[in-house]
């Protein structure tokens, strides 16, 4: 495809053809360079990363700037905590470490790539003395992390829909109780990823994307992906550092898949050098890449699977674009060649040398509601560590597909933001007994803040034009 600047890619998300951005040249460490690396503080290795890709547009200064300002907001100064279990759900000769990505204004992982992308973004747009508008897609924690990157800031406009019924309150609230004016928000009927269509057609509408300015950022954006890579060097390079190994050392990294960003963002960080063994993905019911890796089976099941690990009910990932791209060795043809069928028939068979690399790289397991919740139970009453239902569905697939080494498991929310998942894990009782572990004080001020809703995409309309309306002529509440 034609090659654009990291400006350009971070602003529309959806490359000109209608695939996703890559890297043009992964960079791949020197000899020596991964010890150096280790030494770094977290908002120092943040920008050094950064500056890998965006260093002809920007100037360390500005990169330097746009990380500082990022993380003053996290509750935790080591801004990614890592807790080692202490072995009963670990692997033969090896440990699990827990590395929490949910300390972030939001309380998920989402704040990393979104803190840094939309500060870049509006930093693009002060430049250019213009305007940006951030349409965005949410199975839960994209929206609320995207609304808190960007209130407030001046030449952002963010508008950010959801699933109605199909994440969790707390979720729903912190997006419903925004009240900044840059900032609005609506549900839509039906299952998760059943908005990414008409986003995909305004976003790949040139005139209206520059026309309005738009903005893609969900998992299809680049500076999503590069920006979760550097949470994969800081993890590795605690998670050594607490086991007393070398760095140089393998280890595998456990995470919930969804719409497949944080594994494509695991891929890219091995293929910059990080020592990762493989990326071990926990699904749901909703397992198209389980399928994917196990026999090449790529397709998209008739209609979405509702589980308690709502965030990653996703039908069609489309980071399994990127994926394809890096295992292939870059080759454009193949990815277009199969994205194109995918478009078409709704499935495509991954073979030969493509699936042994998926393989060699990535394992898998489909976890059910009653796995995830039995997860969650155990890892209470054993290690009294309080998960999410995500997280849970890592550490699930931990206990049956890793058998040796060390498994850094990606925590990707905090618990408070899924209550009802936790009761049924752990029962009313328990809840009630330990309250200020299940709901903090942030939660409990959040419970009680005025909602600000604009109204619901409903089935059988077209949300394309109605999104258009809204844009075209700023009738924010023509669904109300």
């Amino acid at each position: 495809g034609e090659e654009e600047g990291i400006e350009e890619a971070l602003r529309r998300g959806y490359a000109r053809d209608g695939g996703l951005y890559v890297p043009k040249t992964i960079r791949e460490l020197e000899e020596g360079e991964l010890e150096r690396l280790s030494r770094l503080q977290f908002r120092e290795l943040c920008t050094e990363i950064l500056l890998w890709f965006a260093s002809e547009e920007l100037s360390e200064e500005e990169v330097r700037g746009v990380v500082q300002s990022c993380f003053e907001g996290f509750s935790s100064e080591e801004i990614i905590p890592l807790t080692m279990l202490s072995g009963r759900g670990a692997p033969e000769d090896g440990s699990v470490l827990v590395a929490e990505l949910f300390h972030g204004p939001s309380m998920s992982f989402k704040d990393f790539g979104q803190q840094v992308l939309c500060k870049l973004l509006n930093m693009f747009a002060q430049k250019k003395k213009n305007k940006i508008s951030i349409l965005v897609s949410t199975t839960g924690d994209t929206g609320p992390a995207a609304i808190m990157a960007a209130r407030g800031l001046e030449a952002l406009k963010v508008v950010v829909t959801y699933p109605h019924g199909q994440i969790s309150k707390f979720q729903e609230l912190q997006m419903t109780t925004e009240d900044a004016n840059n900032v609005f928000v609506y549900s839509f009927q039906g299952g998760g990823d059943d908005m990414d269509a008409p986003i995909k057609t305004l976003s790949t509408d040139v005139s209206f994307q520059e026309r309005h300015g738009l903005a893609a950022v969900n998992s299809i954006n680049i500076g999503r992906v590069i920006m979760q890579s550097v949470h994969y060097f800081w993890s590795y390079f605690r998670a050594v550092e607490k086991l007393k190994l070398p760095v140089g050392s393998s280890v595998d990294f456990a995470l919930p898949c969804g719409a497949l960003g944080n594994a494509a963002a695991g891929l890219l960080a091995k293929k910059m050098g990080l020592p990762i063994r493989r990326i071990v993905c926990g699904t749901n019911m909703n397992d198209i890449f389980h399928r994917a890796i196990s026999s090449g089976d790529f397709s998209r099941h008739d209609k979405m699977i509702r589980t308690l690990s709502e965030a990653i009910n996703i039908q069609v990932p489309y980071n399994f674009e990127r994926i394809i791209y890096f295992l292939s060795g870059g080759d454009h043809k193949l990815v277009k060649d199969l994205m194109g069928r995918m478009s078409e028939t709704g499935r495509i068979q991954v073979e030969g040398e493509l699936l042994q690399s998926l393989q060699e790289n990535f394992a898998s397991q489909r976890v059910t509601d009653e796995e995830m919740l039995e997860a969650q139970r155990s890892c209470m009453l054993e290690e009294d560590y309080l998960m999410d239902p995500h997280t849970a569905v890592g550490y699930a697939a931990i206990r049956r597909a890793c058998k040796d080494g060390n498994v850094v498991l990606l925590a990707t929310a905090h618990p408070c933001k899924f209550e009802d998942a936790i009761t049924e894990a752990l029962g009313k009782k328990w809840v009630e007994e330990n309250e200020e572990r299940v709901r903090p004080e942030s939660v409990k001020k959040l419970m009680n803040k005025k909602e600000r809703r604009r109204g619901t995409f409903r089935e059988g309309e077209d949300w394309t034009s109605q999104l258009r309306r809204m844009f075209d002529q700023g009738d924010w509440d023509c669904l109300a």
